[in-house]
């Protein structure tokens, strides 16, 4: 994991989980120039080197099951898809080939995992990345690369109870 990754996270709240851990997750609180600080739910402070193995990002995977399961987000359940489809909408309002969002959630599946072409404008894009970034979502394919670690995969949601500013 290095400084870069982390950085688009960081504003809110991403949290990190060692490698056998399902459990206890750690919130970064600092980025120093070659590690970071980490507070696990106990306010224990702990400061990791970015060349570790041993911790990793926890993310939420970019698929159309995923956006479409329920979050728990500052106490109340969001269906991201929703929240997503909502930010697009704001934008294109007299191109919508129907109610149905179903196209509208696969395209942005596909682009964030396929790189597909997008025909969303630079604002609304930018939108939508904020959005997932503040949701905790791997929009750079690092679950696939082995550099995170997949919040569906652990024993629960560590965000849930987290303050996510969207």
């Amino acid at each position: 994991m290095d400084k870069e990754m982390i950085k688009l996270y960081f504003p809110y709240g991403i949290r990190v989980a060692a490698n056998g851990c399902y459990k206890e997750t750690s919130k970064i609180t600092t980025l120093l120039d070659n590690s970071f600080l980490v507070k696990d739910c106990w306010e224990h402070s702990q400061e990791i080197p970015y060349d570790t193995d041993e911790y990793k990002l926890i993310l939420h995977p970019v698929t159309v099951e995923h956006l479409y399961t329920p979050l728990r987000v500052n106490y109340q359940k969001l269906i991201v898809a929703d929240y997503l489809c909502t930010i697009v909408y704001e934008n294109i309002k007299d191109i919508l080939p129907s109610d149905n969002s179903d196209w509208l959630v696969e395209m942005i599946v596909s682009y964030f995992n396929d790189r597909t072409p997008c025909p969303f404008s630079k604002s609304t894009m930018s939108k939508l990345y904020s959005a997932l970034y503040a949701l905790h979502f791997d929009v750079f394919g690092y679950i696939d690369r082995n550099q995170a670690r997949n919040v569906c995969e652990m024993n629960y949601d560590s965000y849930e109870f987290d303050k996510i500013l969207l």
